[in-house]
């Protein structure tokens, strides 16, 4: 299968090498036409897209207004646009994403998890201003209730959210046991090898995603190691088949 993008933006070097990764992998495990998925922090649509063709439905949940209607233009119609964060539980919170000094945005490095300090972006030396606005917070299993199929794909990328989003899944994780597609750096102070260690307790095994590449870790010792490599910020976790 073909990635065809009609989102033009700038995105990590590897990620549509990750995409087409992706892709392949969900492909071999034979997912059912009626399934659903979830792309939590969706940005420009990099996942949807693909992930469009492959599922019944796909939620794509994106906390940025501007991205959002982007999102409702640009998807087919199988993928159902929300604009909210995902998190522990239903509130409110403030986002907030880094601007350049041209006034463009990096939407792609807002969050939920980071507030007033331009020093927390990591934009690779360029200097920000940063723009913060209210969005709404659901929970995961709270949208899940309104799914017309099996949730069996989850990715979640919101930038040093991820143990909050996990949280906010419990029941989607016990009942549906989605496959997961992760991005966890420890640029945003998150503790990658607790969320390894919680995952495997409820039954799932973990693969990192390099440049084309599934490598299987067995160990936390191995997950730290593979998180300590600049160049690896994704990783697949797999529910144990019963």
């Amino acid at each position: 299968m073909s990635v065809n993008l009609r989102v033009k933006r700038q995105f990590h070097p590897g990620s549509l090498s990750e995409v087409a990764t992706l892709v392949n992998y969900l492909s071999s495990r034979g997912i059912s036409a009626t399934d659903t998925a979830f792309d939590i922090g969706a940005n420009s649509g990099l996942f949807s897209l693909p992930l469009s063709s492959m599922f019944a439905e796909v939620v794509s949940v994106e906390p940025n207004i501007e991205r959002a209607r982007f999102l409702q233009r640009a998807l087919p119609e199988n993928v159902r646009v929300v604009c909210a964060a995902c998190g522990s539980g239903n509130s409110v919170a403030v986002m907030t994403v880094p601007k350049r000094k041209d006034g463009i945005q990096l939407h792609g490095l807002g969050s939920i998890a980071k507030r007033g300090d331009a020093a927390l972006f990591h934009t690779g030396g360029e200097p920000v201003e940063l723009t913060e606005f209210t969005v709404p917070v659901v929970t995961v299993d709270a949208l899940a209730k309104l799914a017309k199929g099996k949730i069996s794909f989850l990715k979640i990328d919101v930038e040093g959210h991820e143990d909050a989003v996990l949280a906010g899944s419990e029941t989607v994780l016990r009942d549906h046991r989605p496959i997961l597609f992760i991005e966890i750096e420890t640029r945003h102070g998150v503790d990658g090898v607790k969320i390894f260690e919680e995952l495997r307790s409820l039954g799932y095994r973990c693969m990192s995603v390099n440049l084309g590449k599934l490598e299987a870790l067995n160990t936390p010792e191995s997950f730290a190691a593979a998180l300590a490599t600049p160049e690896i910020i994704n990783f697949l976790f797999e529910p144990e088949r019963t």
